[in-house]
């Protein structure tokens, strides 16, 4: 073979490997990558302020793709669903128009072992109702105590967050054989109730009827309350740890005890941080509830039309309800700044 000929096959073979469709779209991928490199000094000289515009709706782009592609998108399109009835055949979702039928049906007709829907969502909301107070004085009051100087407090701040990594099928299962465990022992008369009746104490004791109520609702539920109190733990602490040294000094040179630093520093300045705390309750609590359940049930008996329409009624009750506690609570918010 001449060198003219080998030189000739050499063109030919690199000419192939580069038309490659891999090789094609590695070099769609590096022309990409190498416009980092421009892009990172274009904006390095920009004004300082400029900057900080800049990489904060960069590191927003992911979010807002992720917002409008999975969650905008699917919620209008299950709002278009509550009003329809729904079947699935060969071509796929077909759609019969019924107008408002659904969320008719959702509140007169549907009941799941004998219970209505109002009900389920009744007794969520009141669930709700319960664990936002008691969910928000518990992580605060635990806050104050983790932020104290003991030993072991390192350990103590790891044990009530630890549901909050695990969050799952392992701390459910606990509290399951745990509820089994308590049943076992209402049967054979050995619970608290069996030998102290609290509801009784408390009434005798000239509590009003709607607090009783409330502390025995919370007693019931204090595993969900503990093990759903880790990220606003969480939250509260960073918030005592951001109060100014300076405002406690001079509390302590006036001579204001512990009571009163808690009720006239501590609390005014991390309450900004109830809203936030308060949010993320009701998130957290959201798919937790009966009404959750039935949704579901409702989905999975492929009445998706009326799982969506429960689902909305579900999301404007709980709307409404977050949003007159967050009225409530942002007027008496106190912010230290200003």
């Amino acid at each position: 073979m001449t060198l003219k000929a080998l030189r000739r096959e050499v063109v030919f073979a690199v000419s192939r490997f580069l038309n490659h469709p891999m090789v094609i779209k590695i070099k769609n991928v590096l022309k990409y990558i190498l416009i980092i490199p421009f892009l990172f000094e274009l904006i390095g000289r920009l004004k300082y302020r400029t900057q900080k515009k800049v990489w904060g709706i960069v590191f927003l782009i992911p979010w807002i793709l992720g917002f409008l592609l999975f969650f905008l998108v699917p919620f209008f399109r299950s709002f278009y669903f509550s009003f329809h009835k729904i079947s699935t055949g060969a071509e796929g979702l077909q759609l019969e128009r019924v107008g408002l039928q659904n969320y008719l049906d959702a509140f007169l007709k549907f009941s799941l072992n004998d219970i209505t829907f109002q009900e389920y969502l009744l007794s969520s909301l009141w669930n709700l109702i319960i664990d936002i107070p008691v969910i928000i004085i518990f992580s605060l009051l635990m806050a104050v105590i983790l932020n104290g100087k003991f030993r072991g407090r390192t350990f103590a701040r790891a044990v009530f967050f630890i549901p909050v990594i695990l969050n799952s099928r392992a701390v459910q299962t606990a509290i399951t054989e745990g509820e089994a465990v308590r049943i076992a022992l209402e049967q054979a008369g050995l619970t608290l109730e069996g030998i102290f009746d609290f509801e009784r104490f408390l009434l005798e004791a000239n509590f009003a009827q709607g607090l009783v109520t409330f502390l025995i609702a919370s007693v019931a539920r204090i595993y969900d309350i503990i093990t759903r109190s880790g990220v606003q733990i969480l939250l509260f602490l960073a918030a005592i740890q951001s109060v100014p040294g300076h405002l406690y000094e001079a509390a302590k040179i006036e001579g204001a005890t512990q009571y009163e630093m808690f009720w006239k520093i501590t609390l005014p300045v991390v309450s900004p941080m109830i809203i936030p705390a308060t949010i993320y309750t009701v998130v957290d609590s959201y798919l937790s509830m009966s009404v959750s359940d039935v949704i579901s049930y409702v989905f999975f008996d492929q009445k998706y039309g009326l799982s969506a329409a429960m689902s909305y009624i579900y999301f404007a009750s709980v709307s409404i309800l977050l949003a007159f506690i967050l009225f409530l609570i942002s007027r008496v918010v106190f912010y230290y700044d200003k």
